[in-house]
């Protein structure tokens, strides 16, 4: 069976980090990306299954970013952001992601992520 390609896109290098390994170690195969523009052209040529994202980030980021991936094709965005609070969590899903998980992300947040996302 093959493993689930997930892009991840942060500005911060030790979250990157450790997503590719909490990822990883769920059976993922992962791509990270320090910004949105670069991950919309890998989209081109190796379309991932789902991205992951940090909903503030230099340049490209929040709604028009959402945009860009999903004109690039890719099915499944999860925002992962330490805006956590009822009202941003309301307005970021407002955007238009298919979900959101809270920064720091636990291991088992991720796991569930994967499990109602990719099945």
């Amino acid at each position: 069976m093959s493993r689930p390609l997930v892009y991840v896109i942060d500005d911060e290098p030790s979250i990157r980090l450790y997503l590719d390994a909490a990822l990883r170690a769920l059976g993922c195969d992962v791509r990270l990306f320090s910004g949105v523009v670069a991950c919309v052209e890998a989209a081109q040529d190796a379309r991932p299954e789902l991205v992951l994202m940090d909903w503030l980030m230099p340049g490209l980021s929040q709604a028009p970013a959402l945009d860009a991936l999903r004109a690039a094709g890719v099915p499944r965005i999860v925002v992962c952001s330490a805006l956590a609070l009822p009202d941003d969590v309301d307005r970021l899903m407002a955007a238009g992601p298919d979900g959101f998980l809270a920064k720091p992300c636990a291991l088992e947040d991720l796991e569930d992520m994967l499990a109602r996302w990719l099945g």
